[in-house]
């Protein structure tokens, strides 16, 4: 049968509005945690992706490969092997990835990581720009791994790298704490870049825990506050890349496509990561389609609820299954970099 998707989005929506009510303009919808973060213990199913993993995407240098783009590595792709590695008390190949991203990705003028390496490049790093959820993952593994492993340089090294993200990646516009995605490029007269994908949860509650818990706790406050203000369109989901304005206003960014889709599907899985609830817009939009019968987009448009013709990855399903409280396929890792990083990250949700 023929999907009419503006009458089913049109449902969607109607049946939003009745299980939602009305949009609290200032309470984020997420559940108080107040205990430091610790991963959960990994399962049978997650050392297994996390063999699968190493074998496809870790070379030998330590360097993570995304095969979808090309072979290039950045990191974020450094920040999940780290994180991964020490959930499954892989120390030799935590001390690998650190090593090479120190030697090829830690900046010198700042603590932070350029995001980009590219070894087609004679020095593989041309862009110095950092991204925060690479520089956030890392600081967050390595505090997990002194932990776990009572190594003091690593506690040291997190430090460094927290202290750096406070100082040059939040930024206090509107009278909101903003992460901003990146040092470049983000940050303009008349509004502010961020994406709700870079909230990560657990890892601002760890960081609140290593010092400055005032300043974290903001964070945490007005990220939260943020992503509930990111709910655009009929069926009110936050966009990839959001702004906020000079005038405080919150809309879909301008240069980036109005979707909910390859960035925003992590959202649902870092707040399940921290014992959050997952807006129940997100978990209404993917429950329509299921329930319906019809197979979830990879993404939609939410001003124009245009859809591609083509579904979310093996690891986006398995975000999906865990946020609408599905069970999650048992099924091995595919050959695809981010999907394989979903999946991962799902295992390691509570």
């Amino acid at each position: 049968m023929r999907l009419d998707r503006r009458t089913f989005l049109q449902g969607v929506a109607l049946t939003l509005i009745s299980a939602c009510g009305e949009r609290s303009q200032a309470e984020p919808p997420y559940a108080e945690t107040v205990a430091v973060s610790n991963l959960v213990s990994p399962s049978a199913s997650f050392m297994s992706d996390w063999e699968a993993f190493k074998g496809l995407f870790v070379n030998g240098e330590g360097r993570v490969i995304d095969n979808g783009n090309g072979g290039i590595s950045h990191s974020e792709g450094q920040g999940y092997g780290l994180l991964f590695a020490q959930a499954a008390g892989d120390q030799e190949t935590f001390r690998t990835l650190h090593a090479w991203t120190e030697a090829n990705l830690a900046r010198q003028d700042v603590n932070l990581y350029a995001w980009l390496y590219d070894p087609s490049r004679a020095k593989g790093v041309a862009d110095p720009n950092n991204a925060s959820d690479g520089d956030i993952l890392i600081a967050w593994a390595l505090m997990q791994a002194a932990r776990r492993w009572d190594i003091d340089a690593y506690d040291v090294r997190a430090g460094e790298i927290r202290n750096a993200i406070a100082r040059h990646l939040i930024v206090e516009r509107q009278d909101r704490m903003v992460l901003l995605p990146g040092l470049s490029g983000f940050d303009h007269d008349d509004r502010t870049v961020f994406n709700p994908a870079y909230f990560i949860w657990p890892a601002f509650r760890d960081f609140s825990a290593g010092g400055m818990d005032k300043f974290w706790t903001r964070v945490m406050t007005d990220s939260q506050w943020l992503l509930t203000q990111s709910a655009f369109g009929p069926l009110q989901l936050p966009t990839d890349w959001c702004e906020l304005t000079r005038e405080g206003a919150i809309q879909p960014a301008n240069g980036w496509p109005a979707r909910f889709g390859y960035d925003a599907i992590r959202i649902p899985v870092y707040l399940q990561m921290d014992g959050q609830q997952v807006p129940a817009p997100i978990v209404t939009f993917w429950e329509s389609y299921l329930n319906a019968g019809h197979d979830v987009p990879a993404w939609i448009d939410v001003n124009t609820a245009a859809t591609p013709d083509f579904g979310p990855s093996e690891g986006g399903m398995a975000v999906i299954a865990r946020a609408i409280g599905r069970s999650v396929p048992e099924t091995g890792l595919q050959g695809d970099y981010y999907s394989a990083v979903l999946k991962l990250l799902v295992g390691l949700t509570q």
